[in-house]
Order: structure tokens, then C-alpha cells, then sequence
């Protein structure tokens, strides 16, 4: 039970240990989807899912096991409680789990949920810092809050992208 207790505490403390095999997981997912498109064994186009599994699930479990990890260093802060990093996986497999599945809106809706909620843990170390981190990290804030916009605008408008006549 023991070493289960440190494996636990090791993920919060490197979330990069978690998120970037599954990144790496949903990464070969989103790529083999062309593949079994065109053998025949996914009947549905891949693009959508594709897409949203390349960027809300290999891209964002990157980025968020980096600044995860990274994020409470940089600030002196504590890291991750074990609610905190459970919620965030939790998140992001369901989400990538909708997308695989081909329900998009809702794999957006729980993205948008995801986001906010690492904007949350991560902008509440970020307020209770001990250390500044390097100015250029304005951009990652800006990046997270374009990101948050971008799968916004894809939720809502889903059904207008795809309706036009071609």
C-alpha cells in the first residue's frame, strides 16, 4: 500500500508522468483513424475526430502535464492534489472518449470544462506565488485563454462549419 501512496504523490507532484503516455496514446489514435478509414474498418469520416483527438487530447494532455508540472516549480507553489489531477484525467479521457465516439459538441463541452478547470488550479497557484515566472510566460495564459475561446467557438458553431454545400 505504501509504494501505492508514493506512486499516487509522484503524479501530483510530475503530472507530466500521467498525461504524456496518454497523450502519446490518444496522439496514436487520432493518427491510426486514417488508416482504419480507408481498410474499411471505421465507416464514419475521420476528420472531426481526428482533429479534436490531435489537439484536446494529445496536445492538451502535453500541455498540461507540462505546466502541470512545470506551474507549481516555477511559482513555489504546492502541486496537484490528488482531487485536482483525478478531475483534470477524468476530463480529458472522457472528452477525447466523446470524441472517439464521434460525439463532438459534448467532447467540447467537457474540453471547455477541462480548460477552465486547469485555468482554475493553475491561476490559483499563479495568485498564491512565491516566485514570478519569466515574463514570456504571459503567453502561455494568453495561449490557454485562446484555446478556451477557439473549442467555444467550435461547440457552438459546430453544425454551421460543417452545413455548407460543397
Amino acid at each position: 500500500m505504501r509504494n501505492r501512496e508514493r506512486s499516487i504523490e509522484l503524479f501530483c507532484e510530475e503530472p507530466f508522468r500521467l498525461f504524456f503516455p496518454i497523450g502519446l496514446i490518444l496522439g496514436i489514435i487520432g493518427v491510426s483513424l486514417w488508416p482504419l478509414y480507408y481498410a474499411g474498418l471505421v465507416t464514419t469520416y475521420p476528420g472531426t475526430a481526428h482533429a479534436r483527438l490531435l489537439i484536446e487530447g494529445f496536445m492538451a494532455s502535453f500541455i498540461m502535464g507540462f505546466l502541470g508540472t512545470a506551474g507549481p516549480r516555477i511559482t513555489s507553489t504546492r502541486h496537484f492534489s490528488r482531487a485536482e489531477l483525478i478531475t483534470l484525467l477524468t476530463l480529458n479521457l472522457l472528452s477525447a472518449g466523446l470524441h472517439f465516439g464521434g460525439s463532438s459538441r459534448v467532447g467540447d463541452a467537457l474540453f471547455i470544462l477541462c480548460l477552465v478547470f486547469f485555468l482554475f488550479v493553475i491561476g490559483k497557484r499563479f495568485i498564491q506565488r512565491k516566485d514570478s515566472p519569466p515574463p514570456n510566460f504571459a503567453l502561455v495564459g494568453l495561449g490557454l485563454v485562446t484555446g478556451l475561446a477557439g473549442t467555444v467557438l467550435l461547440a457552438v458553431f459546430e453544425n454551421e462549419v460543417y452545413s455548407a454545400e460543397y
